[in-house]
């Protein structure tokens, strides 16, 4: 299944191939369009950096997660204290210790929605140099090879080796990656 984004991608594709062969008769259309295809994801997931991120992310989401932990355990305690003493309290200690639990309830869910959007905001600051970065080495072999267009291979269904090339292994060596890509 597709993601709204890679959906998005594949039909700007479509798009951007049809508007440059729009006034090509159809026999010379494919054969003046140079294409190339790359897993960029499987290249970046290969990336020393793109480790380091992880495990800072990991790291920061332990953090996070232990931080809301224990402000849970906090109200916890606090709920098990006062249903043991809800019986012999006035009925205004009562709901004024209603009230705190639930202040204290809206505190621990307010505090996880900003340790989420905290988290989101620092993989994009860690993710976005590194896609950078491939962007970058795409866009130079893209002019190296004379490429009209490099597709993202996720997204891919078929491609004829013969007029398509796969430039996965050629990104990775000059990102400085070592591996070969599966076939």
């Amino acid at each position: 299944m597709y993601s709204l984004k890679q959906i998005g991608g594949m039909v700007a594709v479509i798009f951007l191939v049809f508007t440059f062969l729009k006034d090509t008769p159809i026999e010379a259309q494919f054969s003046k369009l140079a294409v190339a295809y790359t897993d960029s994801d499987l290249v970046v997931t290969s990336m020393p950096e793109y480790r380091v991120a992880q495990q800072t992310l990991q790291g920061a989401y332990q953090k996070s997660q232990q931080a809301v932990q224990n402000m849970t355990v906090g109200y916890q305690q606090k709920v098990d204290t006062y249903q043991q003493q809800q019986a012999m309290l006035t009925p205004e200690r009562r709901t004024a210790q209603e009230a705190e639990l639930m202040q204290l309830q809206q505190e621990i869910q307010a505090m996880a929605a900003q340790q989420e959007q905290q988290l989101k905001d620092q993989e994009l600051d860690l993710m976005i140099p590194i896609q950078e970065k491939v962007q970058v080495a795409i866009n130079e072999i893209a002019v190296a090879r004379g490429l009209d267009l490099i597709i993202r291979s996720p997204g891919l269904l078929y491609a004829n080796d013969k007029t398509v090339t796969d430039i996965t292994e050629e990104l990775a060596i000059k990102l400085g990656i070592s591996f070969k890509a599966p076939e």
